[in-house]
């Protein structure tokens, strides 16, 4: 995956959807955002044992389970890269998931400074 598309393309959080998903309610959405901040570096955690593993099986399912979180709160990069890994992990392509696996932490770190500053 070319990380330069991924910036260009695709935004690191869409707080407006995120907002309108939760029915304007500025308070839930702070909930939903510092839950996820908190969850964040277990789930990270848990691809990067993994990984590191090489289970594609478990990689897929943390992968879903990221890509799902970060769907629910609009973080659209996040869940793109989360999406790839899942797919590449179905496919067996534990070289394509390593590559990844970087940008996830970078695209997961990025995401949670979207949220600090807002």
């Amino acid at each position: 995956m070319d990380k330069t598309n991924i910036e260009l393309n695709t935004a690191v959080w869409d707080r407006d959807s995120s907002l309108k998903r939760l029915m304007g309610k500025e308070d839930l959405l702070n909930t939903v955002t510092e839950i996820f901040i908190m969850e964040a570096p277990d789930r990270i955690n848990e691809l990067q044992q993994a990984v590191d593993s090489g289970d594609c099986e478990i990689i897929s399912r943390v992968a879903h389970t990221i890509k799902g979180v970060a769907a629910n709160i609009s973080g659209l990069e996040l869940q793109k890269i989360a999406a790839d890994i899942e797919s590449n992990a179905r496919q067996g392509e534990m070289n394509k998931v390593l590559e990844l696996f970087s940008d996830l932490i970078a695209a997961n770190e990025r995401l949670i400074q979207e949220i600090n500053k807002n």
